[in-house]
């Protein structure tokens, strides 16, 4: 069966207005970045940037200047401001940060701020735009934060998001933060919650009343509905709506659904008060599909369970699904290459295609994987690893020449890991060190 999702895209002239995109570039020279400097740089861009008028600064900031970028229909603003003014060191250890950028990050005095609003109808593509302008402005940059997700990214990093034309993975635009109880050593329960899709047009996504064990199916649960909203249609609350076969869910406004929740609850009222506190506004409480009035805020524990049980799949957004098919073509030649050094090393190489469900439209289709035997220009041979659901002409464990024009994914299990399109480059990296290289 397709695992793509059925939910209604939302058109361009209904989407809701998101909010800023704002990130930070570390600058760890002693001296902040002058104002001509930029501009220069900016002007050596591939997609011409032209001078916008020049913004005024509070006492934090050095100076500010907008500017336009080719085939981005707003403004990107631009300025300079003390380090610690945004961000200290508290979230650098989560960070698998390159040779040097840690310390050179630690010792940053000055930031590049790189603020813009993303196109709610394709945010990832203005995300993805965002972060090339703040590689293009200083390519050996040590990291960059993006303060609506509160992560930082290290610049090897950023390199690698912007070395492909490919758009980043729904996950790459916001953060999930675990709270959990601090209850003895132990901890029982578990508030979850996202940081960054208000700006994607989407209010930000909450679980709780979720058992601490449960948080990593919890998250995995958050991922999937987040890229199924993006772009879609925002279900009315209450109403149910399917995140998998089989598999429904509801959500509430956090304003109501909490209202039968002590206010000392993990994401209870004493969670969401205070002048800037990021746990309220725009944000909804995931909910079971058949909460009684009385109880909005029920959790959708079954289909948690279900996703910790590895009981079904979620959907994947149709937009998802292009995007990986777009990453895994771009990036074929390295799956290639690896194919052809270790294919006799016990390495196993997976391919994912779609093929369309018996009696359905071009759109329909069932993703199937495959572990490859042979490799052929535009195509694969290779072995069908599961049963169709819905495609009676296939069967499990048949061997067949593939067309590459079917692939929307691939993986590679290896003695150091296993590798997709998303990550390969970290296998060379490990090659290299396994080699005995830098």
């Amino acid at each position: 069966m397709s695992d793509e999702s059925n939910l209604a895209e939302t058109p361009d002239d209904e989407v809701a207005e998101p909010y800023p995109s704002t990130v930070f570039l570390f600058w760890p020279w002693a001296e902040p970045p002058m104002e001509e400097e930029v501009r220069l740089t900016v002007r050596g861009l591939a997609s011409p940037v032209e001078d916008d008028e020049e913004l005024g600064g509070d006492d934090a900031i050095h100076w500010a200047k907008a500017y336009r970028v080719e085939d981005h229909p707003v403004p990107i603003l631009v300025w300079v401001c003390p380090r610690e003014e945004v961000v200290s060191s508290w979230g650098f250890e989560r960070v698998r940060w390159g040779e040097g950028e840690e310390e050179q990050a630690k010792g940053a005095k000055w930031l590049l701020g790189v603020e813009t609003l993303l196109d709610p109808a394709d945010p990832l593509s203005s995300f993805h735009l965002q972060m090339r302008f703040c590689h293009a402005l200083r390519s050996d940059a040590p990291a960059v934060y993006d303060a609506c997700s509160y992560r930082i990214w290290p610049g090897s990093e950023v390199e690698r998001l912007t070395s492909t034309k490919v758009p980043p993975r729904t996950d790459r635009l916001f953060s999930i933060h675990a709270v959990t109880s601090d209850d003895g050593e132990d901890p029982t329960e578990c508030w979850i919650h996202t940081h960054g899709l208000n700006r994607a047009g989407c209010p930000e996504l909450d679980l709780l009343g979720i058992s601490a064990e449960l948080c990593d199916a919890a998250s995995t649960l958050l991922n999937g509905v987040a890229d199924l909203l993006i772009g879609s249609d925002l279900p009315d609350p209450g109403a149910a709506f399917e995140v998998g076969s089989g598999r429904s869910i509801a959500w509430r406004p956090w304003e109501e659904a909490i209202v039968e929740l002590p206010d000392t609850i993990l994401g209870g009222l004493d969670d969401r008060q205070g002048d800037g506190n990021p746990h309220g506004g725009n944000r909804v409480i995931l909910v079971a599909e058949d909460g009684e009035p009385s109880e909005l805020w029920t959790p959708p524990l079954d289909v948690v369970n279900h996703i910790d049980q590895q009981d079904g799949i979620l959907f994947v957004s149709r937009r998802e699904t292009e995007r990986m098919a777009k990453l895994a073509l771009e990036r074929w030649s390295e799956f290639a290459m690896l194919f052809v050094r270790h294919k006799n090393d016990g390495w196993q190489f997976l391919t994912k295609m779609g093929y369309v469900i018996d009696g359905g439209e071009p759109d329909e289709r069932e993703h199937l994987w495959f572990e490859v035997k042979e490799i052929a220009p535009d195509r694969v041979r290779a072995k069908l690893l599961n049963s169709p659901l819905r495609i009676e002409r296939m069967a499990e464990g048949e061997l067949d020449w593939h067309d590459l024009e079917r692939l929307t994914d691939w993986n590679m299990c290896t003695p150091m890991g296993t590798f997709t399109p998303e990550n390969v480059e970290y296998l060379w990296d490990a090659a290299r060190k396994e080699d005995g290289g830098a």
